[in-house]
């Protein structure tokens, strides 16, 4: 299947000069550490995962104008790649900004009351599971429209690239 990864420039040098695009830990913000490592138990468990830090990819190429890809004026590459479906973890961009914020994830107002109330049936850390789940939040009071899909997976070979256009961040 298709996707699509921004990367730096410098990223992308370095995987065609060691063969793979890999990340760590040092690209992620200090305040979202603990979120990732919780994606990385999840795709552990999901698609047996090796534990590096998750290469973000998106289903549909991305808009080179968007400000928010890297930082201003960064040198940066689209890579298009082919990767097996088992090797990835799609989740919902959207529902992710929760367990990023650390919160619970509702799917509706009377949910979102109760997990308030100290009522709920199941933990914050357990709904966050819902952000892989999309046709569950896609048919909830909280979260039906339209679907921004990201994917994660780990380590890619540089022989799964199959195109690359560079860009200068906005």
């Amino acid at each position: 299947m298709k996707f699509y990864t921004i990367q730096s420039k410098a990223a992308y040098e370095q995987a065609v000069k060691t063969g793979t695009l890999s990340t760590s830990k040092d690209y992620v913000c200090e305040d979202f550490l603990s979120p990732y490592d919780w994606m990385i138990g999840q795709m552990k468990d999901r698609i047996g995962h090796r534990g590096t830090y998750p290469i973000w990819l998106w289903t549909e190429k991305r808009d080179l104008n968007d400000e928010a890809l890297l930082p201003s004026g960064t040198s940066g590459v689209q890579i298009e790649v082919e990767l097996p479906i088992e090797q990835v973890l799609m989740s919902d961009f959207m529902a992710w900004h929760i367990v990023l914020m650390n919160e619970f994830l509702a799917l509706n107002e009377e949910e979102d009351e109760e997990f308030s109330a100290g009522k709920c049936s199941i933990t914050k850390e357990a709904s966050w599971e819902r952000v892989f789940d999309l046709q569950l939040l896609n048919g909830s009071d909280y979260w039906a429209g339209e679907q921004v899909i990201q994917v994660t997976t780990g380590e890619i070979n540089v022989s799964q690239f199959k195109a690359v256009e560079h860009f200068i961040a906005k």
